[in-house]
């Protein structure tokens, strides 16, 4: 029973509580995806969308992050572009492509849009997000209400990680990956 009693206290200190809040959805703003998904996209589960190259997956995740942000009004989206870093060694444009999406979504003069092209390894990454949740629960302390935070990662087999260092074919390798995520 101590033991289980400290774990608890640890859970709560970490986590704030022993379970999580309830789920909460948020509409996509496409009805027929809307109505395949019982509403929505929900909340606290990570969602991915996979494909091949140029399909509309980023043009997907502007999309909800605007829908989320007119939903919700106590929220901010972070959009984690790690597919731009890695064009940019590669000498792309993408950059100025992804920044322009932002702005036809009417994203880029959003004050709660955050577009974050800083290159991570995982472990930076995961350290990073650590951060944010904990500036959030502070946040959320002073103001007395809660904040719903959206995570774009796009695309998350951008992000370094040391099975990288294997790879003789970066193209083929990231074409067989999931490419956005919620």
């Amino acid at each position: 029973e101590a033991l289980a009693a400290a774990f608890d206290k640890l859970t709560i200190e970490k986590y704030g509580a022993l379970n999580p809040p309830p789920p909460y959805m948020t509409p996509t703003g496409i009805a027929p995806l809307d109505a395949l998904l019982g509403g929505g996209l929900a909340s606290s589960m990570p969602i991915a969308f996979s494909s091949t190259a140029e399909t509309g997956k980023s043009s997907i995740a502007f999309q909800f992050a605007r829908q989320f942000l007119n939903y919700h009004k106590n929220a901010l989206v972070v959009y984690f572009d790690f597919e731009s870093n890695a064009a940019e060694i590669e000498n792309c444009t993408a950059t100025i492509y992804q920044e322009s999406r932002a702005e036809t979504f009417g994203l880029a003069s959003d004050r709660r849009f955050r577009y974050n092209r800083k290159p991570y390894n995982i472990k930076e990454f995961f350290e990073y997000l650590e951060e944010l949740i904990q500036t959030k629960r502070q946040f959320q302390q002073q103001v007395g209400g809660e904040v719903k935070i959206l995570f774009v990662l796009d695309s998350i087999t951008a992000l370094s990680y040391s099975r990288l260092d294997s790879v003789e074919d970066f193209d083929k390798f990231y074409r067989s990956k999931i490419k956005v995520i919620f």
